[in-house]
């Protein structure tokens, strides 16, 4: 039988991790920010909570092996609807995912993925205090000691959903349109079409086929023939 969630996070905290994930390398401690405006540990300590409250648009949570949750910045509070006091070492960061990837141990291999690989990133559904369900970008990395042993994580996430939206919307306008539309990457890939645009080049198609077809005298690969049309091999009609 297979591990149980539990089990499976029980086993983040044991010796079976790696000292350090293969890509992470100890760096020396450097400045993170101005030694003339934080002069004391105390006034570190509010300046850096000063910059987390101040990231309102990206949730920024901390969490041991297990996942227990350890930080919980303002913006985790507007995104997940929960109190900093309902869940700082108190609740699971698996509460955030939806049932389904909880039954089935997404959250201990997205854990286990961050630590083999030094990060975890992607696209994947989330759940709000009231139970309300969305999509965010997520983004785990491991938390590492000064002597490079994994601590714990740090999970970032924002909610997609309106650049979805937007997305489908930008799609919808595009199939509406009668004229052949083409997206266009800004390396110069052609990224999307349209149905009109399909819709001309399997005429071009057809017209070579034609063609072809006429210089041969035999009908060419993948074209049939009804009441004298010539149509492609896969129309309902051959």
């Amino acid at each position: 039988m297979g591990r149980t969630t539990k089990e499976k996070e029980r086993n983040l905290s044991k010796n079976s991790i790696p000292t350090r994930p293969p890509d992470l390398q100890l760096a020396p401690r450097s400045k993170l920010f101005d030694g003339s405006i934080v002069c004391e540990p105390q006034e570190a300590v509010d300046f850096i909570t000063n910059i987390l409250e101040s990231s309102t648009e990206y949730s920024v949570i901390a969490k041991d092996l297990s996942g227990r949750i350890l930080l919980w910045n303002e913006g985790a509070r507007r995104l997940y609807g929960y109190e900093p006091d309902e869940v700082v070492g108190k609740a699971n960061s698996s509460m955030l995912h939806v049932p389904e990837d909880v039954q089935a141990g997404r959250p201990g291999e997205i854990m286990e993925a961050a630590l083999r690989q030094g990060k975890w990133e992607g696209t994947i559904n989330r759940k709000r205090k009231n139970g309300d369900q969305f999509t965010a970008r997520v983004v785990i990395t491991p938390r590492i000691d000064a002597a490079g042993k994994p601590v714990g994580f740090l999970l970032m996430s924002k909610d997609i959903t309106d650049e979805i939206r937007m997305a489908q919307y930008a799609r919808s306008l595009i199939e509406a349109s009668l004229d052949p539309l083409v997206t266009i990457s800004p390396e110069g890939k052609i990224t999307d079409v349209n149905e009109a645009t399909r819709e001309a080049d399997r005429h071009r198609l057809l017209q070579l086929l034609h063609r072809a077809g006429e210089s041969s005298g035999r009908l060419p690969a993948g074209v049939c023939q009804r009441d004298g049309h010539r149509l492609p091999a896969d129309h309902p009609s051959c």
